[in-house]
């Protein structure tokens, strides 16, 4: 009934609706329950709001599904509503990382890495936990470096500072382009003097 209740044509009622459903347990919110809540929704964005909500596995689904797929509203509210749901841990990061491997669009897959980055800033400790459960699902991604670069450069910290420094020194201009990209998504200012000499060494090249 609850379920049903959540298709409803008043949208106070699918609101009440979602609202219980999100204090049940969430193996009871099967995949049937968030095909009827897709069904009842009036736009993408009360969508991905109420898979949010009522959370769980088979929510989770349905946005990454939206998040890998959609383009436009739909896409970007999925992309929304995970991370309202997403924590700071391996498993939750780790299904963003595959979000963020699996974006064909480097808008989107720049969006998940935003996504990422705030999800990591949530975990204890100043995130390094949580940075180091990103590069470990990175790794296990096999992205190639100049996709995964950027993202490395959002989560902060000496890690991934001493993985774009080796790739900095490497002789494909991709990866070190894409190195100079992950210091440009650096979260705090510490990487500024790096950026001005690697501004000046291409200025000298370029008058040379």
């Amino acid at each position: 009934a609850i379920v049903a209740a959540a298709a409803d044509e008043d949208a106070a009622v699918r609101n009440a609706a979602r609202r219980v459903l999100a204090t049940l347990p969430k193996s009871l919110i099967t995949a049937e329950a968030i095909h009827t809540i897709a069904r009842g929704a009036a736009s993408v964005e009360e969508l991905a709001g109420g898979l949010a909500d009522v959370g769980g596995p088979a929510a989770w689904a349905r946005l990454a599904e939206m998040a890998g797929g959609a383009d436009g509203p739909a896409g970007i509210a999925a992309i929304a509503g995970l991370e309202r749901l997403a924590a700071p841990t391996p498993d939750s990061l780790g299904r963003l990382v595959v979000l963020y491997a699996q974006a064909g669009d480097p808008a989107r897959r720049d969006e998940i890495g935003r996504v990422i980055a705030r999800v990591v800033k949530r975990g204890a400790g100043g995130g390094s936990d949580a940075a180091g459960f990103v590069l470990e699902a990175l790794d296990e991604s096999k992205l190639d470096a100049r996709s995964a670069l950027p993202l490395v450069g959002r989560l902060g910290g000496a890690e991934p500072l001493a993985r774009i420094d080796a790739a900095m020194q490497s002789g494909d201009p991709a990866i070190r382009e894409a190195a100079i990209e992950g210091l440009c998504n650096w979260p705090t200012a510490d990487v500024a003097d790096r950026l001005r000499a690697i501004r000046s060494e291409e200025h000298t090249s370029e008058l040379q």
